[in-house]
């Protein structure tokens, strides 16, 4: 029961309570046909923080679920199954929601990778992908949404938009 000396000059102050700022996890979409790679880069993202969608394995699928779960950022593989590519898939979901891509690729072909250019602001690792360089090509992404570092800074990572 409280007492009206509880209240007033004799109050000892608490401290404030302090607001717990909820940091909203990244969602990351990956569109990859090959399902264990698939799987075990959402297992690796998953392990780092981020909310990762079901993988999808068709440029088809990665634009309707881009379009409709709104990602941060979507991992696209060049080369997927279905009717459209990667980069095509890319350029569909790049001209409504302004979300950085990286793209994956098994292929070095200078054809490809000007195409990738072609959509901006992504950037374009080349398979094997070590979970370090994924990592890293991700938090790029999410702190400039283009990028400026010269070249092949970082080993497997092409800088689409270095002209």
């Amino acid at each position: 029961m409280l007492k009206e000396q509880d209240f007033g000059h004799g109050l000892k102050s608490c401290p404030p309570k302090r607001k717990r700022m909820m940091v909203r996890k990244k969602k990351i979409l990956i569109a990859e046909d090959e399902a264990i790679f698939a799987m075990s880069m959402q297992r690796v993202l998953i392990r780092s923080g981020y909310d990762v969608f079901e993988p999808v394995s068709t440029g088809e699928e990665a634009v309707k679920r881009a379009k409709e779960e709104k990602p941060d950022l979507v991992i696209m593989d060049v080369m997927l199954k279905g009717k459209i590519d990667g980069i095509e898939a890319a350029m569909d979901i790049r001209s409504t929601h302004d979300m950085p891509i990286v793209f994956i690729s098994g292929y070095q072909e200078e054809k490809l990778l000007e195409r990738a250019k072609s959509v901006g602001s992504s950037i374009y690792l080349i398979k094997p992908i070590k979970p370090q360089d994924l990592e890293l090509a991700i938090n790029q992404s999410f702190e400039k949404q283009t990028f400026t570092f010269p070249g092949n800074v970082f080993p497997g990572i092409a800088d689409t938009d270095h002209g």
